[in-house]
């Protein structure tokens, strides 16, 4: 994992998660949800909850829906809500790229993908990130079906 927003200890959480704090009655209603959820795809038509860093190549952050992420990397912005963005995959709400990418993960499943120009802001145009290669990490949270 690269992020430890929740904290399950070691001898009760389920592989998925580890380092997390939680009741055992809760902790064994998760349990039975990941059980049964984890082999759950995302498909179009599903809408998906995903936190994401987005990098340029180089290395430097240009956003990301992670609090702590925000604050190292100099972004963070008390006004902003930091959460899981939720995608109607199908619906073109966010970047070609950004979408593709999604399709097919898993809940819980992390990925990093590098979208070439073409799949995300096109290589040329008015938008400030035209002609930009985006490398992005995704960690799935949720997917509603």
């Amino acid at each position: 994992m690269f992020w430890n927003e929740v904290q399950f200890p070691a001898e009760h959480a389920p592989p998925e998660l580890t380092n997390a704090f939680l009741p055992v009655p809760c902790l064994m209603a998760l349990r039975s949800h990941l059980s049964s959820s984890t082999n759950l795809k995302a498909q179009k038509g599903d809408t998906v909850s995903v936190h994401y860093l987005g990098k340029y190549v180089g290395g430097q952050v240009f956003d990301t829906s992670i609090e702590s992420e925000a604050k190292k990397s100099g972004l963070y912005s008390p006004a902003r809500d930091y959460k899981p963005l939720q995608v109607k995959l199908g619906a073109g709400q966010v970047i070609p790229g950004f979408e593709e990418a999604i399709l097919g993960m898993a809940m819980n499943e992390e990925k990093e993908v590098t979208i070439p120009p073409e799949k995300a802001y096109g290589k040329k145009g008015n938008h400030p990130m035209s002609g930009k290669t985006l490398v992005f990490k995704l960690r799935v949270t949720n997917i509603k079906r």
